[in-house]
């Protein structure tokens, strides 16, 4: 299974752009969504911007996320 989580294009520059990805930078492609800017909000996926969010959706993800790692956490032995 492949999970993709909410990244933050940090530059931009001809087809690719430099996104942080749980304080991990990647370089991934454009192609599908040519008018990012750095700031923006997106998912990535197989190496490259499958969709941009809104900044409240991309912490509501988040946050859902932490939480889901924090009850998966409490929950070992």
């Amino acid at each position: 299974m492949c999970m993709t989580i909410p990244g933050r294009v940090r530059a931009v520059s001809a087809g690719t752009a430099s996104v942080e990805l749980e304080g991990r930078m990647r370089e991934v492609s454009t192609i599908l969504h040519p008018e990012i800017e750095p700031g923006d909000w997106v998912i990535v996926t197989a190496g490259t911007i499958l969709e941009r969010l809104d900044p409240a959706e991309a912490a509501f993800i988040r946050a859902e996320l932490e939480r889901a790692e924090a009850a998966e956490a409490a929950s070992r032995p």
